[in-house]
């Protein structure tokens, strides 16, 4: 077996040569294992039903879907401009209707990416260097292109909204695996 440095390197390569899709999502999807996720798999099923209570609580009306209205007054956002974004991002067919399955595939996503970052975070910034990653993962070599990737603004800091879109969108992608 390849040492993990010199996989992730492969694989990173690999990213580069006009692989298809289902290359890519291998590629994201390793990335993502090799830093913690464990998707649907790694929950036990008093978290996924605690998930459905809670989209039941959002539903006001009971009609198996979440409106943006819906979510707007009974989510945990303080804001409009807040529900509004996590709405869209958890509405992914764009139906301005929420499903179950939309709802819980959200919230395993977001749930165990934020639950990482903060690991990673060893100093409590709020934000992951490259320094701690490396610590979480020994890539030194593969890094950058890695920290590239969810460090979206470039300042060097991957802050947690980054995070989150990077690992939603990676999370998403067929063949991945994790939701």
């Amino acid at each position: 077996m390849l040492p993990r440095i010199l996989f992730l390197a492969a694989l990173l390569a690999l990213a580069g040569c006009g692989e298809d899709e289902k290359s890519s999502a291998s590629r994201e999807g390793e990335i993502l294992r090799e830093l913690g996720a464990r998707g649907r798999a790694g929950l036990p099923q008093e978290q996924l039903d605690a998930y459905a209570a809670t989209f039941g609580f959002l539903d006001a009306d009971e009609n198996g879907l979440v409106s943006i209205e819906e979510y707007e007054a009974n989510s945990i956002f303080g804001n409009s401009f807040s529900a509004r974004g996590v709405f869209g991002a958890t509405d992914r067919d764009a139906s301005g209707q929420v499903t179950l399955d939309e709802y819980v595939e959200n919230r395993i996503i977001t749930d165990e990416a934020k639950e990482i970052h903060q690991q990673i975070d060893v100093d409590g910034s709020g934000g992951v260097s490259r320094d701690e990653l490396v610590l979480r993962t020994s890539w030194s070599d593969a890094l950058e292109g890695i920290f590239v990737e969810f460090d979206r603004d470039g300042d060097g800091e991957i802050v947690q909204i980054e995070w989150l879109i990077t690992w939603g969108n990676w999370a998403r992608l067929p063949g991945v695996g994790l939701v």
